[in-house]
């Protein structure tokens, strides 16, 4: 049996939507022996226990548990901004800290959703495989540096011989020591930044994003500047095989972040994502009726407010008028 390393961050906040995401994850992958690293801060009894009743209800996995304080330190020296008011978001970047002689690690955010097989994706060849992210090409212009392709962090899948044999952690370290930019998205620009030229891309269904599965090609377009996201024709096929067949959901930008109800009921996952918290922990989520306009309005608006200026939010509220 074929083994992947799976790695999480997170704190008591991201618990519930971590827990949610590992069952789905062990759900699909049962052909997978599969090793769960979770780097933790704050969880009570109840949540190691039912932790370890669901790894125990898949005998192909195992958990291993590691304090956040052992990274925290790390992230404190080099004076890594936080993420949305935590430090432990940015653990994912001393990743190899922890492990020893695996030969492969994936990263998944605790907002993620595992809905196939990760067989196929031991394949990938790159010492660092990534999804292009949806950050507009102005944003990434940002960091002074040139970045061809901007990935998102929220999924990453390593090959450990090649991470070492190219010595990743000096790159990491390198831009760690000689900061010369502010971090809007700390872990993933401070990624993107040392491994621009380690990444490889991965097929889009490894990482879905939530504004991909119901907004209109052009307005996409107008919006993110999905030029840098869809170059080519074989660009625009791998997405909507994403979109058919997809194996990672990503809730971005409306990840559940405090399970506020209206954030739950406006997003695309969210009836997939109630099925799975049904079966880790018989909780019914009520939800309601939302209109494809408010689904938009709502998405649009908070995730743009993250990184583009008013200007463009109030260009937004235009173009969705228009499409009404």
């Amino acid at each position: 049996m074929e083994e992947l390393n799976v790695l999480y961050t997170t704190d008591r906040n991201y618990f519930k939507y971590m827990i949610t995401s590992l069952y789905s994850l062990l759900e699909n992958n049962m052909d997978l022996k599969l090793n769960i690293h979770i780097i933790y801060e704050g969880f009570t009894e109840e949540e190691f226990n039912l932790t370890n009743r669901i790894i125990a209800s898949f005998p192909n996995s195992r958990v291993i548990y590691h304090p956040f304080d052992k990274t925290r330190k790390e992230i404190e020296k080099y004076n890594i901004p936080n993420w949305r008011d935590t430090k432990i978001a940015n653990a994912r970047i001393f990743f190899s800290s922890i492990f020893k002689d695996e030969k492969n690690m994936l990263y998944l955010d605790s907002d993620t959703l595992v809905v196939g097989s990760l067989k196929e994706l031991l394949n990938a060849d790159g010492a660092v495989n990534m999804v292009k992210d949806l950050l507009p090409r102005e944003k990434v212009n940002e960091l002074g540096i040139p970045i061809k392709n901007y990935c998102n962090s929220g999924v990453f899948y390593i090959n450990m011989d090649k991470w070492y044999r190219d010595d990743c952690d000096k790159l990491l370290v390198d831009t760690l020591s000689h900061k010369s930019t502010s971090y809007s998205y700390p872990d993933q620009d401070i990624i993107n930044i040392s491994l621009r030229d380690e990444i490889e891309l991965l097929h889009p269904k490894y990482n879905l994003f939530s504004i991909d599965t119901y907004y209109k090609s052009m307005l996409a377009m107008k919006l993110y500047d999905r030029k840098n996201r869809m170059e080519t024709r074989e660009d625009e096929q791998k997405m909507a095989e994403a979109k058919k067949s997809p194996v990672i959901l990503h809730a971005t930008p409306l990840c559940f972040l405090k399970g506020h109800r209206v954030e739950e009921d406006v997003h695309p996952y969210n009836k997939i994502y109630c099925d799975y918290r049904l079966k880790v922990d018989g909780k019914v989520i009520e939800t309601r009726k939302i209109s494809m306009k408010e689904k938009m309005f709502i998405d649009t608006g908070l995730y743009t407010k993250l990184v583009v200026p008013s200007i463009v939010r109030t260009k937004v509220k235009k173009i969705l008028k228009k499409e009404n």
